[in-house]
């Protein structure tokens, strides 16, 4: 695998093996269905040899695009619908350090994978937060941008992590209005996250 600085790298990625539907109960006993969820999971090597795998749940409705770019381990795409054709996605991608980059304390690493993002044609920074994803520190930026889809406002929100061999980066692509949409499945799919 190619190896990439993270502050070069952008928007990408999901694995998938499809199962569940999940209901939950409440306090006063009452079951409410959840949103139906599909289990999905990628499995490989490192360039060391080192084995990774990530688990985790995504929307039931949401498929999985087989013909990716193939630098992302998988890719998931929402349905469509007559008020909003564009299909938003959900994508992760894997990359493994560059030199210096596996030395980086998690604040350098998070500077760094946030280097040049506010160079993007209409940027607008959305938001910051901190958060854990499967155990590892990560951080979410969300932003929008005219950078893609001839020059139609584009919201994306990145979260970058690292274990200790390697860097992720979790990305929703959508319009602004898909974004409030889908922000709950995307942060489902982060908090259902796996990452061995």
């Amino acid at each position: 695998m190619q190896k990439f600085h993270i502050g070069s790298f952008s928007a990408l990625l999901v694995a998938a093996t499809f199962l569940t539907g999940c209901t939950t109960e409440t306090s006063v006993n009452t079951v409410v269905d959840l949103t139906p969820q599909t289990e999905f999971s990628s499995t490989g090597n490192t360039a060391e040899g080192v084995s990774f795998s990530l688990h985790g749940d995504i929307a039931q409705d949401w498929t999985e695009n087989k013909d990716h770019d193939p630098r992302i381990l998988t890719q998931f795409y929402s349905p469509t619908t007559e008020v909003d054709p564009f299909q938003e996605n959900i994508n992760i991608s894997r990359f493994e350090f560059a030199p210096g980059e596996k030395e980086m304390t998690y604040d350098e690493f998070a500077a760094s994978a946030l280097q040049g993002i506010e160079t993007y044609q209409g940027y607008k920074l959305v938001s910051q937060t901190k958060r854990e994803v499967s155990g590892y520190q990560a951080i979410t930026i969300s932003f929008q941008t005219t950078e893609y889809l001839d020059g139609a406002v584009m919201q994306l929100e990145q979260t970058f992590l690292r274990t200790e061999h390697e860097g992720y980066i979790i990305t929703l692509t959508a319009t602004p209005e898909g974004a409030l949409q889908y922000e709950k499945v995307y942060t489902d799919f982060l908090d259902s996250m796996i990452i061995e």
